[in-house]
């Protein structure tokens, strides 16, 4: 079991053979801020809301509808990357078709 904080003091403790799929997803900021926020949603979060989430954070922008072309780039990073990714290496449940992800909440990876 790997224990690592990350900026925000956040543990996220991994336990998988694959010691390069263990660091993809430390390493990779997309995946722990999805994660940060699909685990404080505390149920099912749609791809929508996640990108608009994550977009609010890191511009520091009032959440709300938006018609900012960055949140389509952050939808398809999400779903092309970051939540496979993240599904893997089981952490989520997500449905490619309704957009809907799923905390899994399984020792595989665990954000406390």
């Amino acid at each position: 079991m790997t224990r690592i904080k990350d900026a925000t003091e956040t543990r996220i403790e991994i336990d998988s053979s694959s010691r390069t799929g263990r660091y993809d997803v430390l390493a990779n900021a997309g995946c722990k801020a999805a994660l940060r926020y699909i685990r404080r949603a505390d149920g099912a979060v749609g791809l929508a809301d996640l990108a608009e989430r994550l977009l609010v954070r890191k511009h520091d922008r009032p959440p709300g509808p938006t018609s900012d072309p960055k949140q389509r780039t952050v939808e398809l990073r999400l779903h092309e990357r970051d939540l496979p990714l993240l599904e893997r290496y089981g952490a989520v449940d997500y449905d490619r078709d309704s957009g809907i992800v799923r905390d899994r909440n399984v020792d595989g990876l665990r954000q406390n």
